[in-house]
């Protein structure tokens, strides 16, 4: 699944620009990517493009609703008596996000269970919890589950934002990665990643710390300072 969507994405990546020689707004398919993650891993399922309605509907919601979250994002937040005013928009707004939401975790549940009964669905997290007999989870606890999947995935779109950001102003450490990769799998990984006899990933030790320094990094670094 990981290595199917990061794939896609990089493919994407570089059709979209030209191999390096058009700019693009890379927004869209990092989110893509990172929602397809959480939906195959919570239910199974995947949305193949940027133009998806369901994409577009998940993406303006959550933008949204982690506004709404902000330390900074609501005046409310700071004087509650805001929320008790009648030309409140926020709160409205607020509701009005909580049904768009709870519409599509249900019709992602829906079409799950649809599969379930049909025998076509993938394993996936909700599959294993909806087919345990012993567990006796209602509609609440399911989509308290499904939140906590959307929110993680929402939070890793910052890291690949940022990691994506400092590559494409590093030249030398794309070049230190080609290099190292080029050295452990040679000539089998442009065709083949990961295949090469004998080979293991743990051998990349310069990508690893790339991998475990990025999230860190991505929590305390502005990305508009990374074009400085």
């Amino acid at each position: 699944m990981l290595q199917f969507e990061t794939s896609v994405f990089l493919k994407d990546l570089l059709e979209q620009g030209g191999h390096g020689l058009n700019a693009i707004d890379c927004l869209p398919l990092i989110q893509r990517l990172t929602l397809n993650l959480m939906l195959a891993l919570n239910w199974g399922d995947r949305v193949c493009s940027t133009h998806d309605s369901l994409f577009k509907e998940i993406i303006q919601c959550e933008e949204t609703i982690s506004r709404f979250r902000s330390a900074t994002g609501t005046l409310q937040d700071f004087i509650p008596i805001l929320r008790f005013l009648p030309f409140n928009t926020i709160s409205s707004k607020a509701i009005e996000m909580r049904s768009r939401r709870d519409a599509y975790l249900r019709h992602l549940n829906s079409e799950l269970l649809n599969k379930i009964s049909s025998g076509v669905d993938m394993s996936c997290i909700q599959a294993h919890i909806l087919g345990d007999a012993d567990l006796d989870l209602k509609e609440e606890d399911l989509l308290s589950l499904s939140l906590t999947m959307l929110s993680s995935g929402f939070a890793l779109s910052t890291t690949i934002i940022w990691a994506v950001k400092l590559l494409s102003v590093r030249a030398d450490i794309q070049e230190k990665a080609w290099s190292e990769i080029h050295r452990v799998y040679g000539n089998a990984f442009p065709g083949n990643t990961f295949s090469k006899p004998g080979s293991s990933r743990q051998m990349l030790r310069l990508m690893a710390a790339y991998l475990i320094s990025w999230p860190s990094h991505a929590k305390f670094f502005d990305i508009s300072r990374l074009s400085d």
